[in-house]
């Protein structure tokens, strides 16, 4: 076992990152977002009447003689105007109800914008998931898992990072711009300065992270990758770490990707939050020269420029968490593109565009599958694995598969079963070609064979719903249950457990012995009732005694059951209608199961 490293990672920019996320939407979400969008601009308006009622509010507190001159006076009626306790407490209410309107809408956006986030990241990460499902055998057979399990867990939470990004710069864009738009009405000189100064900032420090954003972003989709796999491997090859006393060895990989992804993550939250200190710090610089150079040029020793300063003190503390956050957010969007973009190339992934169908009735052999110059190989210009098979298997005969380690018996029973498609040749079933008709067709096929490989693979459940694997517990019938697990000599083994049919087999029946796990496969074949059984090494692990009985149990099945068995077992195949023997790729010999001892 060794961990080897991902292969390479093609990150898209950020405008090709929102684009590819926006056309995997579905319509539904893209409504959404276009509400959240009016919803955002309700708030931007919000946030200018607060500034312009602030401006007011402030000038009738520091002197409302000059207010009363001014042009806000002339919206006032007459009789408030020549009251300074009303004139102060109306405007007062004015302000206070702009400022809990306001905040009333920011906290209505951020809870539409964190469902709305939340939706989304979930029919992403299902879709990806989805997608991975449905790929060709073919595909799942050249891939590591561990590049799916870290796309759809690690990197979904990543795709959610991104929308909530893109969310907050939009809502930030808005309130930004509308915080300007009330600035540049009350001092346009000043709102310049304050807007070019802010502004080239941000812009120079993006400018200076952006690469250096990109780089960890990839350092960290490549380590999750690394750090998954070494686990899988870790834990999957246990018995051998702890004979062989290898901890280090993994220990070590694994530690060398924690603290890759660590330390690129840590780098990133610096890059993106940081910035704020600097341009605050500059900010109250800012406000400060202004105030000091117009109060030197104004004679009436600042009064009348002190609501003005204090108007833009009260919009520069708005405007620069918005900036700030228009900033962190595409500094987000950076740090997440990497992952995001392994994700969407796996939403991106061609499948079948199949329908899942729930079949009520199992297709059923007619008469025979026949196999015509079967040639396989997994890719082009390989070594063929296959080379020109033919034979024919009737409707309810019993058919075995004999050959050395990679003699092709395995692949050949894989592409009979339609997961495999063969680079040469057909497979007719009842005269339909398994792979040129209807695309239906091939998963009707598929939905008629109960397959029982030699590593069977149990889920983290009781024996009752393993033996009815893929059915929900409240629609198991036990009394088939318990019927499948005596044709596989099971029954024994679970009426002597404590909790019987309810026991628990623990992760990939840890809990099991070799015997066990293959006679459970079994009766979840026998519980599936399909026409075609198809057994591949099923009873390797089974005592000659034991795989007697469950042979003869499999034998006497209903006459219309088609079996095809592969064994090394020359015993397993004698009472076989046919025994087709494999060497090399090619069929040798094809016999009676009586005639090959």
């Amino acid at each position: 076992m060794s961990a080897s490293t991902p292969s390479k990672i093609e990150a898209f920019n950020n405008k090709e990152l929102l684009i590819n996320i926006w056309q995997e939407l579905s319509s539904i979400r893209k409504r959404q977002i276009i509400l959240l969008t009016f919803s955002l601009i309700l708030n931007g308006i919000a946030e200018v009447l607060s500034l312009i009622i602030f401006l007011p509010f402030i000038s009738i507190l520091i002197n409302s003689d000059n207010f009363i001159k001014s042009n806000y006076s002339n919206y006032i009626p007459n009789s408030i105007i020549n009251n300074e306790s009303w004139l102060l407490i109306s405007t007062s209410i004015i302000f206070i109800f702009t400022i809990i309107l306001t905040a009333s809408i920011r906290l209505f956006n951020l809870h539409l914008n964190c469902k709305i986030s939340a939706l989304i990241g979930n029919e992403l990460s299902t879709k990806t998931y989805k997608k991975n499902l449905q790929q060709p055998f073919q595909i799942h057979c050249q891939r590591n898992s561990s590049e799916i399990i870290n796309a759809t867990t690690r990197y979904a939470p990543d795709i959610l990072i991104v929308i909530n990004s893109f969310l907050t710069i939009l809502s930030s864009i808005i309130i930004s711009i509308s915080i300007i738009f009330s600035l540049f009405l009350i001092n346009w000189k000043i709102s310049l300065i304050t807007i070019l100064s802010f502004g080239t900032i941000y812009l120079f420090i993006a400018r200076y992270t952006s690469k250096k954003l990109h780089r960890n972003s990839l350092n960290i989709a490549r380590e999750s990758s690394q750090q998954i796999r070494t686990i899988q491997e870790g834990l999957g090859g246990i018995k051998d770490i702890i004979l062989e006393n290898s901890y280090n060895f993994y220990l070590k990989i694994y530690q060398k990707s924690d603290r890759g992804q660590r330390f690129s993550q840590a780098s990133n939250q610096f890059l993106t939050y940081s910035p704020r200190l600097i341009v605050e710090s500059f900010g109250l610089i800012l406000i400060a020269v202004i105030a000091i150079t117009v109060s030197l040029n104004d004679s009436n020793n600042g009064r009348n420029i002190l609501p003005i300063i204090g108007t833009f003190a009260l919009g520069a503390q708005k405007l620069i968490p918005s900036l700030q956050q228009i900033y962190s957010g595409w500094a987000s969007i950076r740090s997440c593109s990497s992952g995001v973009s392994i994700l969407i190339k796996m939403m991106q992934q061609k499948t079948n565009n199949f329908s899942i169908i729930s079949y009520k009735k199992p297709y059923k052999l007619g008469k025979s599958i026949v196999v015509n110059n079967l040639s396989f190989s997994y890719n082009k210009g390989s070594k063929k694995i296959l080379k020109n098979i033919n034979f024919e298997i009737t409707k309810g005969s019993k058919v075995g598969f004999i050959g050395k380690t990679g003699s092709g018996k395995s692949t050949v029973v894989d592409i009979l079963m339609g997961l495999l498609k063969p680079t040469s040749g057909e497979i007719l079933i009842d005269g339909n070609d398994l792979n040129l008709n209807k695309k239906d067709f091939q998963y009707f096929w598929r939905s008629s064979i109960a397959h029982v490989p030699q590593n069977i693979y149990l889920a983290d459940c009781d024996i009752s719903e393993n033996i009815a694997f893929g059915i929900s517990r409240s629609k198991i019938d036990f009394n088939r249950v318990k019927k499948s697990a005596k044709l596989a000599c099971l029954s024994e083994f679970i009426e002597s457990c404590p909790r019987k049919y309810s026991t628990f087999v623990g992760e990939r029946g840890i809990k099991l012995s070799g015997g066990e796990k293959q006679r459970l496969g079994l009766a979840r074949a026998f519980y599936k009732r399909k026409k075609i059984i198809v057994l591949d090494e099923a009873t390797s692990a089974l005592d000659y005694i034991t795989e007697s009985k469950v042979m003869d149990s499999i034998y006497k099945l209903e006459k219309d059951v088609t079996l095809i068995i592969i064994a090394h077992r020359l015993k397993t195949l004698e009472m076989c209608d046919k025994v087709i023997e494999l060497d090399n790729g090619s069929i040798i010999r094809i016999s009676n199961g009586v005639d090959i001892q």
